[in-house]
């Protein structure tokens, strides 16, 4: 006889189901939609059992898979969520891509390199141009240097033949305007370009005497310069000049050789023309250098007017070499050079002049110059 099993009571299923509730609970917490899904999925099937071990088997069959299904989802999901979220932070980039990138810039440094190749080539070009040319240029230059030098030998040449044409010693004569007493008394004199002749009072005979130059009363300044300038060219090419002014106090010796500021003399506007010789000679290879000294002779003595101390020089055949040497390199330092020795000339008043000059002045130039093209090196010359 068989015995046959009795369904499970209403009050042990009861029992069964708060436990299996709460873990089925527990479960379908954790599980995902997919979970939640199987689930839903069991107990529909469970609901057509309405038998009480349906139910009971329906109550705990989802609640198993539910559990399974849920371990398994929450393995799954958590072996998915993370590369999930680092793929949402930064979007994924594929070799290929990276490796087309690193083909485009690779392309453009290549591009831009040889831009900068080209342009070093045209520079290069440039430079050897350049350089070609100032080598034509440096060499038409010494060149015309040359043709320069030769030219100025010719000039030279040429300005030889005309001081000996003129005179290497020439005397000249140069009339003072008469002082108002002098016009009261009778005076005549007659003269051209070279000769003169005047009537001494108590005297019958006239008298008469030849230079090289006589100058008009009315010449200025300028005009008995012009007469002594090609002398003085003459120490810049190698030749010792020398210009003095003779005469009786009063005659205008002072005036003819120093002037003033608005009328030069011979001096300063001597200077004046060397300092123009240097700028145009040094265009083509000349080097010159000017310096001066102002000495005195006064009863016999001789006296440096550029010394702190009035000290008598010794007389001898170097004497020259005692004076003191002041360089000149504008003519701001050439007045600076005349005050200075002004101030030391021994002076007196006279009949004619409050303030005459009692001693011989000499005024020394020196000329230091040199060539390289043509070979002339350490020439010195001076003018007096």
């Amino acid at each position: 006889m068989q015995r046959r099993a009795n369904p499970p009571t209403r009050s042990a299923a009861a029992a069964a189901t708060p436990l299996i509730a709460k873990i089925a609970g527990r479960a379908t917490v954790a599980a995902t939609p997919l979970t939640a899904k199987i689930a839903s999925r069991a107990n529909a099937t469970g609901t057509k059992n309405n038998t009480p071990a349906s139910r009971s088997a329906a109550n705990i069959a989802p609640a198993t898979t539910t559990i399974r299904s849920g371990q398994a989802t929450r393995s799954t999901s958590r072996s998915r969520q993370t590369p999930t979220a680092t793929l949402r932070g930064r979007p994924p980039t594929s070799q290929a891509t990276r490796a087309s990138t690193t083909q485009t810039q690779l392309a453009e440094a290549i591009e831009k390199l040889r831009k900068k190749e080209d342009e070093l080539g045209v520079a290069n070009w440039t430079i050897t141009e350049l350089k070609q040319k100032l080598a034509e240029a440096e060499e038409l230059s010494e060149v015309r240097l040359k043709k320069n030098v030769e030219l100025e030998s010719v000039v030279r040449h040429l300005h030889d033949e005309n001081v000996n044409l003129k005179g290497k010693i020439r005397v000249q004569l140069r009339f003072r305007p008469l002082a108002k007493d002098e016009m009261l008394t009778n005076q005549l004199a007659i003269h051209t370009d070279n000769s003169i002749t005047w009537q001494l009072a108590g005297r019958k005979e006239p008298k008469s005497a030849a230079f090289q130059h006589i100058f008009k009363d009315s010449d200025t300044q300028l005009d008995v310069f012009d007469q002594v300038k090609d002398l003085i060219a003459s120490v810049v090419h190698g030749y010792n000049v020398a210009i003095f002014a003779y005469g009786q106090t009063g005659s205008g010796k002072t005036h003819t050789m120093r002037g003033s500021v608005q009328q030069p003399g011979i001096i300063p506007n001597a200077f004046q023309m060397l300092f123009d010789m240097k700028n145009a000679l040094q265009d083509i290879g000349y080097e010159i250098s000017y310096s001066a000294s102002f000495v005195e002779v006064y009863n016999e003595a001789i006296y440096d007017l550029l010394a702190t101390n009035r000290t008598k020089l010794t007389m001898s055949d170097h004497v020259r070499e005692q004076f003191i040497r002041m360089p000149i390199d504008e003519m701001q330092a050439i007045n600076n050079f005349l005050r200075k020795a002004d101030a030391k000339r021994t002076t007196a008043a006279t009949k004619h002049n409050e303030e005459s000059s009692r001693s011989h002045a000499i005024c020394l130039l020196f000329v230091n110059s040199s060539n390289k093209f043509s070979g002339e090196f350490g020439v010195e010359r001076n003018t007096k």
